[in-house]
């Protein structure tokens, strides 16, 4: 399902980093974080805002008026969903700029 959808849900949860993340990335999904206070893996390096859309808890009534708002910008969402999934990959060796070591 998530392959075939534009927006992926990634709400917080209990964990400091959650495996929906890397999911969506993985299946081109723009990522909508639904959170208050999460830290993103990598926000030092990574600039979410060009790949993700963020949405408080406390506004998830107006999902649907936000999601509708990034209609304009969604591929270049997209574009850059693809440039940053290369950080979220596990190969069997390590490549250079990957996560996982």
């Amino acid at each position: 399902m998530m392959l075939k959808s534009k927006f992926c849900l990634c709400p917080s949860g209990h964990e400091v980093a959650s495996r929906r993340i890397v999911e969506a990335i993985n299946a081109e999904c723009v990522l909508v974080i639904v959170s208050e206070h999460y830290a993103l893996p990598f926000s030092e390096v990574l600039r979410w805002e060009a790949f993700s859309v963020k949405v408080e808890v406390s506004e998830i009534w107006r999902l649907k008026e936000v999601l509708m708002g990034v209609q304009e910008k969604y591929k270049w969402l997209v574009e850059n969903l693809r440039v940053v999934r290369r950080h979220f990959e596990l190969n069997q060796s390590a490549k250079r700029f990957e996560s996982f070591i």
